[in-house]
């Protein structure tokens, strides 16, 4: 299907999409089928769906079908495998970026996100995954040095603007502030994950959430993103005004 097809064939395609997905998704519930999903080509398949999700819809048309595709795609990454296809193959980690962002400008502050896509989990697995793929430093030096993927490295500070974005969001749901801080926290450890962050004072939500009361998660991943931003001096020296204070050097 291409983008200004017939109505009666994108809705034909995403009536076929979501019953194939619906599929899929019990079916990647056990390992074994992971594994043997990925051998057979599964992941490229996922990338062409969303692909095509990406290129032919509105976002809100379908929802429905983003948030099991993305459920499927969470399923997968159990796998290394999953993380090494995803990360090798540009297109990937581009249209993941692109479903995230397409999510951030469909927000109309002050109704929020979760009103927007219903509940957490679309937003919370498209962070999931962009947590894993950052999790090691061979991933996270395919995605952010290799020249095969000199598209993405100029995309690069937008994705620290995107997870911050949602950071921001007052009322913001505590999984999905949760999966946003973790995959935050992997962005930064490195310094070409800091070298994204062009106005310290980007860092005021991370600053906020660290410092609020109470026990949670988010807010342990936050103090870890500052500790973290503290290795150029810059960013140290705003952490400080902010007057934080979470053993700082």
């Amino acid at each position: 299907v291409k983008k200004g097809a017939a109505p009666d064939e994108l809705s034909q395609f995403l009536s076929d999409a979501g019953t194939y997905l619906a599929i899929l998704k019990v079916s990647l519930i056990n390992d074994q089928n992971v594994e043997t999903g990925l051998s057979l080509g599964l992941f490229r398949e996922l990338v062409e769906c969303l692909s095509h999700l990406m290129k032919c819809y509105e976002i809100e048309q379908c929802i429905g079908e983003l948030k099991v595709l993305v459920r499927c795609l969470t399923h997968c990454f159990r796998s290394v495998l999953a993380v090494d296809f995803f990360i090798e193959v540009p297109s990937g980690i581009i249209f993941l970026l692109a479903a995230i962002e397409s999510i951030r400008d469909c927000l109309v502050e002050p109704i929020g996100l979760c009103e927007f896509v219903g509940d957490e989990e679309i937003v919370a697995n498209l962070m999931k995954v962009v947590r894993v793929c950052l999790r090691s430093d061979k991933h996270f030096d395919l995605i952010l040095n290799n020249a095969p993927l000199s598209t993405l490295k100029k995309k690069a500070p937008e994705l620290f603007r995107t997870l911050i974005k949602f950071l921001s969001i007052e009322g913001c749901n505590e999984v999905i502030l949760e999966e946003t801080a973790a995959a935050l926290r992997n962005l930064t450890r490195r310094v070409s994950g800091l070298e994204m962050i062009e106005n310290p004072r980007a860092l005021a939500p991370v600053c906020r959430l660290a410092t609020e009361k109470g026990m949670c998660r988010h807010k342990d991943y936050c103090a870890a993103i500052l500790k973290n931003c503290c290795k150029r001096e810059k960013l140290l020296e705003y952490i400080r005004q902010a007057g934080v204070f979470i053993n700082l050097p």
